[in-house]
């Protein structure tokens, strides 16, 4: 157990920085305004806040679109409180960008399963007289 202590043990502490110090912050929310704006522009970004309101409860649960919309409000959020940590987690866009889209595909694929599986069951539904266009006069149908 004894011997002798590594030099680092003596160097001298760094000095005390404020709590909400974080490197580079101006740069960081700069970024982050850059990022936010590149967001709000994005097509597909666009089209989820489009539909989200339009989609089924299963879709809506199965493609996370609230949450990956929520991005964007929180780094709205993390630009209001200058949230270093948040911004931190925005300085390379792309990665977002790219959920935006595989969002919007997925949605996408699901209704246009809802569609075929519409389609489906209408098909296998009965048709009256009345809905394949026979009209009735006098008591009779022509």
């Amino acid at each position: 157990m004894g011997g002798e202590k590594p030099e680092e043990y003596s160097w001298p502490f760094p000095p005390e920085v404020p709590e909400d110090y974080m490197a580079h912050g101006r740069k960081l929310w700069y970024q982050g305004i850059r990022s936010y704006q590149q967001y709000l522009a994005d097509e597909n970004y666009q089209y989820l806040c489009g539909i989200v309101d339009n989609l089924s409860k299963e879709t809506t649960k199965r493609s996370s679109v609230h949450n990956v919309i929520s991005y964007v409000e929180g780094l709205r959020y993390a630009l209001i409180h200058k949230d270093f940590l948040i911004l931190r987690r925005h300085e390379e866009p792309e990665r977002y960008l790219e959920r935006f889209r595989e969002c919007r595909l997925q949605i996408g694929e699901m209704l246009l399963k809802e569609e075929k599986e519409s389609v489906a069951e209408k098909e296998n539904e009965q048709l009256d007289l009345f809905q394949i266009g026979m009209s009735r006069t006098d008591g009779q149908y022509r």
